[in-house]
């Protein structure tokens, strides 16, 4: 994994990090300035598994009992205070972690191929080969009603946009009577 703190002269640092395909990256939100430590939280998943930095790419560590590539990451707007991230794979389902991508759980009832995941103000989005789900936790998962399938979830003060071969689209996700 390459960082650059100098707008793109670029320094090798791997510490930690095993694996330099990166297949997916999710950078946690800053905490409150009032907030210590002020954890710069990332992870990539790569061929050979999940990593973990607290320190914003400087050093890594291999997140245990995920086996499974991952495809799509996610962490949570409050991701500071709730410690919630999700992982999806093309083939092993999704998984989620509550103490901030320390472990991860599998999550049941979730569709085995997640293929575009995205944290909203009000949940959970994500993409399987059949359409879109919303989740309000993570863990309970409902279908959007005409939502075509996407290949990425983009998350925007506008709403939340799905792309796929056809183009993009904003997704409507209407909320629980």
């Amino acid at each position: 994994m390459l960082r650059s703190h100098n707008r793109g002269r670029v320094d090798g640092l791997q510490s930690g990090l095993q694996d330099f395909v990166v297949l997916s990256l999710a950078w946690a939100l800053p905490p409150p300035a009032e907030r210590w430590p002020c954890w710069e939280v990332v992870f990539v998943g790569t061929e050979s598994g999940l990593y973990r930095s607290p320190n914003g790419g400087r050093g890594w560590r291999r997140v245990d009992g995920m086996d499974a590539v991952a495809q799509v990451i996610a962490v949570a707007p409050d991701f500071h205070g709730s410690g919630l991230v999700l992982v999806g794979t093309e083939d092993r389902g999704l998984w989620r972690s509550a103490d901030g991508g320390h472990s991860f759980a599998r999550v049941d009832g979730a569709p085995d191929r997640v293929d575009a995941l995205t944290a909203t103000a009000d949940g959970w989005l994500l993409s399987d080969d059949q359409g879109l789900l919303h989740s309000p936790d993570g863990l309970t998962w409902t279908r959007v009603d005409g939502a075509t399938p996407a290949l990425i979830l983009l998350n925007t003060k506008d709403g939340v946009w799905a792309g796929n071969e056809s183009g993009i689209a904003r997704v409507e996700v209407a909320s629980p009577a």
